[in-house]
Order: C-alpha cells, then sequence, then structure tokens
C-alpha cells in the first residue's frame, strides 16, 4: 500500500503536534511508499520509504501559493499513492476529494472534535471513511465512522508506578485558553490554599492565538490577586519527548477541556502512571469503573477539590495506576492504531 499523509506540521520539536512524527513512522513501517504533504516542516528524520514535503508555511509563503502548492503535489505525486490520509483538517479533503476520487484514490479523515463545520460536513461526504479516537470525538452521524482509539506511544510514555508527593504534585496540559479552563484550575488551587490541601500545579502550556494571550493575562492576574505563586507555576510548553521526561514527576492531572473529546494527553498521563481528574465525559471509556472516582463537574472548583481529596484518599495507589495503564495499552496504543486506521480503508 502507498499512502498520502496531508497534515498541518512534520516537526517532532512541536509542542502540539510533533507526535505525529511518530504517527509517520508507524505508517512506514505498515506501507510500501509513504508521502507526505504538511502547512509547514520543522525537524524530522523518517526511513527511506517517506517522503516529505511542504506546502511552505514555515517559510513565509502565502496562502494562493499555499493553494498552488497543495494541487501541485496531489498531480506529480498520483502515481506515488494509492490511499490519502487526513489528519485533522478536513479543508484538505474539501480541496483534494474531488480529484483524489476522480484518480481512484481511497479519502481516509482522522477528527477528534466536537467542532461541526461545513468544511467537515464536505468532507464526510467526499471521504470514504472517517476514523476518529472514541464514539464523541466526532459529531456527524455516519456510517463511514471507525472507531479506532487514540496513538499512544507507550515506548515513549512509559510506565512509572508510584506513590503520590507531598506536597502532591498536580499537572495540566495543553494550550493556554478559555477552551482548557485553567481558570477553573486556579480556582482549585485557591480552595486547596485555604483548605491547606498540600499542593502545587504546573500548567504546562502556551498561549496561541490574541485571545489567548487576553486569557494568560487574566490567569496571572488571578494568581496575583489569590498569592498562589507558592502553588502554581507555569512551565511554559514542552515537546513530546520533554513532555515524557516530565509527567513520571507528576502525580495528578487536572483535566477540565471543554473540547468534548476523548483528549490525547489524559491517555499519555495513564500511560506513565499519572492518574487524571477530569470533567470530561468522553474520558468514561478509558477510566471505565473508575469514572465516578475520577470525575467532577464541569466548570465547578469545589466539585474538583472534592475529587482530588477523594484521590489522595485511595488507599493503593498503585493498584490505581496500573489498572489506568492498561486500559490504554489495550486500547490505544500507537502500535495497533495505524493497522486498524489502514484495515478501515
Amino acid at each position: 500500500m502507498r499512502i498520502l499523509i496531508l497534515t498541518q506540521t512534520v516537526n517532532r520539536q512541536d509542542s502540539v503536534l510533533g507526535f505525529f512524527h511518530r504517527w509517520i513512522e508507524e505508517f512506514a513501517k505498515n506501507a510500501e511508499q509513504v508521502s507526505v504533504v504538511a502547512l509547514g516542516v520543522g525537524e524530522y528524520s523518517f526511513p527511506e520509504n517517506v517522503v516529505v514535503k511542504s506546502l511552505g508555511k514555515e517559510s513565509g509563503v502565502g496562502k494562493l501559493r499555499r493553494i498552488f502548492n497543495f494541487y501541485a503535489y496531489a498531480w506529480t505525486l498520483r502515481k506515488e499513492y494509492d490511499v490519502v490520509f487526513v489528519h485533522m483538517n478536513p479543508e484538505y479533503v474539501v480541496l483534494g476529494g474531488l480529484l483524489w476520487r476522480l484518480l481512484g484514490k481511497k479519502i481516509v479523515l482522522w477528527y477528534t472534535h466536537k467542532s461541526v463545520t461545513v468544511s467537515l460536513r464536505v468532507a464526510t461526504f467526499l471521504a470514504h471513511s472517517i476514523t476518529t479516537a472514541s464514539k464523541e470525538s466526532f459529531r456527524i452521524p455516519s456510517k463511514k465512522i471507525v472507531v479506532t482509539g487514540h496513538g499512544i506511544d507507550t515506548t515513549l510514555f512509559s510506565f512509572n508506578p508510584h506513590d503520590f508527593s507531598t506536597p502532591l504534585h498536580l499537572v495540566a496540559v495543553g494550550r493556554i485558553s478559555p477552551a482548557k479552563d485553567q481558570l477553573l484550575l486556579l480556582k482549585a488551587m485557591a480552595l486547596c490554599k485555604e483548605k491547606k490541601i498540600p499542593v502545587h500545579l504546573f500548567i504546562v502550556g502556551l498561549p496561541l492565538t490574541p485571545r489567548d494571550y487576553t486569557y494568560q493575562k487574566a490567569l496571572e492576574v488571578y494568581v496575583e490577586k489569590n498569592a498562589l505563586h507558592s502553588v502554581v507555576s507555569f512551565v511554559g510548553s514542552k515537546s513530546q519527548n520533554k513532555l515524557a521526561d516530565f509527567l513520571p514527576g507528576m502525580d495528578i492531572l487536572l483535566h477540565a477541556s471543554t473540547t468534548g473529546s476523548l483528549d490525547k494527553v489524559v491517555l499519555e498521563a495513564l500511560a506513565v502512571g499519572v492518574v487524571p481528574i477530569t470533567s470530561n465525559n468522553a474520558c468514561g471509556e478509558v477510566l471505565g469503573e473508575y469514572q465516578s472516582l475520577l470525575s467532577f463537574m464541569e466548570g465547578n472548583a469545589l466539585s474538583l477539590v472534592e475529587a482530588l481529596e477523594r484521590v489522595r484518599g485511595v488507599s493503593n495507589i498503585r493498584e490505581l495506576q496500573t489498572a489506568l495503564h492498561m486500559s490504554v495499552v489495550r486500547k490505544h496504543e500507537l502500535s495497533t492504531l495505524i493497522p486498524r486506521i489502514l484495515k478501515s480503508i
């Protein structure tokens, strides 16, 4: 099988999409030839059967030129691929879907988000199959949907069962954004300080949009106003490799994201033995019998603190860590994800 992959970024140092480098490596193990076209390209290292092309964003190429480059690659590489795999960008399917269908190419879209746009609806019509991490991760009813689980590299995010530290090391990972609701986490830290619960929260991530930067300022003001400097640290963004080194030193992941889909960072935490506390119902599938223990009411800081106190009281924390880790291995291991995607074609 020969595959054309369309994605935003090929850069293993990227703090958000660096994980996709490993996906491409796994595709290369399962395919004769892999051609990758990305909006922008940074650092990478692949086997000889992988070719990488850039639409030119990293060089400052304008939008019209990038669209021209897209069609140029779709056409000139046409004899090098049989299947098109589009990662999280339905716009690529909208642009190339008709051409690929005329050329007789199979189109597979990967999408995991609650957002439903016009371009996603069009892409759903044009694609031959839709692969997604969980049933909550794709909100358009379609017979084309194949739930495959996520792809977590459990060799990188290796299991490290451990007893909780004092103070508890809490971590939140993700873009600084209202959608991630870091303000709620700060409110919970203020309550912990008031209740004299020994904790320290490490916030991993950076803002991206102007709105995100405004939100970060609001977070900094809240920390200052409530004297939380001793219990909260902003540590910036981390590449996949650095995050994999950082997470094993944490005890609990706080997850207040409102994206509505199964968040990859929750699975990475489970893989290394970090226990999550989440308000996202989409995590229920992987939390299983522990969902009520590890859940809190969305937008409710007091409910989060109560969940934190429940988890602190677990008598055999390593047993919990092991059970959650095995759930990731069974359902979301990267080495089994790519064959599932290819089987959906």
